[in-house]
């Protein structure tokens, strides 16, 4: 299956955060959605699959977020 067909551009995801993340303040909630930005990235050296992701509340010239494939719970594809 091809990356970008899995996590089309557009598409919301909802993920959770893990433990060992550096957090900011305040801290983010465990559960989060984000609307995908980019194709996803993968880690030759790990295996991990990275998506670029960005909260539907921020400014669209804002950087993304890397968010594991891993820890993607539900996706709602822009396709359908």
């Amino acid at each position: 299956m091809e990356p970008d067909r899995t996590y089309p551009r557009g598409s919301t995801v909802t993920y959770t955060t893990r433990a060992g993340a550096r957090r900011r303040h305040p801290p983010t909630a465990p559960i989060t959605t984000a609307v995908v930005v980019g194709l996803p990235l993968r880690d030759v050296h790990t295996g991990s699959v990275w998506v670029p992701v960005r909260p539907p509340t921020v400014p669209e010239h804002a950087p993304a977020v890397l968010v594991r494939a891993a820890d993607i719970i539900d996706i709602s594809r822009a396709d359908q």
